[in-house]
């Protein structure tokens, strides 16, 4: 696992367009931890529910990354598919920062034409976005396969679009 975090951080680091793939909740969370770790403006995430699965994986730094990007004011936006556990690592870290950060730190549910879309469209299951740039775009959600570029602001730009067109309308669940 640390060869695979190393050679990530080196994607980052440098901005280097090279497609990298992930199988299983380490590699899961090594590849959104980099994203998060590495994204100085804007984190964008459509997730199951947050409730573990990737942010507990043996080796996840992702509540630290998450709190740390909070802490450097990068704008956090998170779509959720199903409802939270209020016990999740994660969604108290996200819910400390819509109390310390207003308006940087949101957390929605969903709507179901963007779920539906996500899915029926085979876009993307889930995905997270960093800047401009990172992308993770999960295609077996059972198996957390998936796939991620450090440097792909065409793949960036056509998710996020879609992505901003549902958050403004999704029921806010924290922040706002």
């Amino acid at each position: 696992m640390d060869h695979y975090r190393a050679i990530l951080e080196l994607l980052c680091k440098h901005d280097i367009a090279y497609q990298v793939v992930n199988s299983g909740p380490e590699h899961a969370a090594q590849l959104i931890g980099a994203i998060v770790r590495h994204s100085n403006k804007r984190v964008r995430v459509f997730a199951n529910d947050m409730n573990g699965d990737i942010s507990d994986a043996k080796g996840s730094t992702l509540v630290e990354d998450f709190k740390s990007a909070i802490a450097r004011d990068v704008r956090i936006e998170v779509m959720l598919k199903g409802v939270p556990d209020s016990s999740s690592k994660l969604i108290e870290v996200l819910r400390d920062g819509v109390l310390s950060k207003p308006g940087n730190v949101i957390v929605k549910m969903a709507p179901e034409p963007f779920v539906t879309r996500m899915i029926s469209d085979d876009v993307a299951t889930f995905f997270t976005l960093g800047d401009d740039c990172r992308f993770r775009r999960e295609f077996d959600p059972i198996r957390h396969l998936a796939s991620g570029n450090m440097n792909d602001p065409t793949e960036v730009t056509m998710l996020g679009k879609v992505f901003d067109s549902y958050f403004a309308e999704a029921k806010p669940l924290m922040g706002e």
